[in-house]
């Protein structure tokens, strides 16, 4: 797949629903855009509904399968990794948009097939968090298997999430250069807050110690197949 198709399916992905001119926006009629946006509709990514461009439920599968930041396909392990990062009171967590607002969850990332663990947890946690801590900072908390499902009740994710614990002092916090959708969340503020991923509550508010978690989510992603 091009990397403009990519590009085009991660914008759709991070807010669904969109017409041409933001959708394009930063590309030129030269680089062919119209012509890579055509061939997402023909190959089954992409269908537009009111003037809108919406990825279809074969946009996010084949999203997996690349790098949401740099695009490339590398390899990725099964599992992803979650961070439940907390400073005090607070929790690092990342907002995701949507199309009707944003919803919660706790940062992190796939590691790469042949990764070994322990250098995934501290790279990617780098990434989030823009600091460096060794392996022994992070503990092991809970494998959580969910499955996020649209409203029309199709699987689009089915992921095993394994989530480590690691606490940071101010110091540390401070120092941070956090990730544009990453942010810290009072955990007055959690119990308020919409469209909160459940294992936010199951580790912050409900303080859950479980080891294992299994469970599914409705996802408010607007999925058209048909044209209209």
């Amino acid at each position: 797949m091009h990397i403009l198709q990519k590009e085009l399916i991660k914008r759709l992905i991070s807010s669904n629903g969109q017409s041409y001119a933001p959708l394009t926006k930063g590309y030129t009629f030269e680089e062919n855009i119209a012509f890579h946006l055509k061939q997402l509709k023909k190959g089954g990514y992409v269908r537009k509904r009111d003037g809108a461009y919406f990825a279809t439920k074969k946009a996010l599968e084949r999203s997996s399968e690349f790098d949401s930041e740099t695009l490339k396909e590398d390899r990725y392990k099964a599992a992803y990794i979650s961070f439940l990062c907390r400073c005090g009171e607070h929790y690092l967590l990342r907002k995701q948009p949507t199309p009707d607002g944003y919803f919660y969850k706790l940062p992190g990332a796939k590691p790469w097939f042949g990764e070994e663990i322990e250098k995934a947890v501290e790279r990617i946690f780098k990434i989030q968090s823009g600091i460096e801590l060794p392996f022994s900072r992070f503990l092991f908390t809970a494998l959580h298997m969910k499955r996020q499902l649209s409203t029309a009740n199709e699987v689009i994710f089915d992921n095993a999430m394994i989530v480590y614990e690691v606490i940071v002092d101010e110091k540390e916090k401070k120092s941070m250069k956090l990730k544009q959708t990453n942010a810290w969340v009072s955990e007055s503020d959690l119990g308020v807050l919409p469209n909160v991923w459940p294992e936010v509550m199951i580790h912050t508010i409900n303080k859950d110690k479980a080891p294992f978690h299994s469970y599914s989510l409705i996802s408010n992603y607007v999925l058209h197949e048909k044209e209209v």
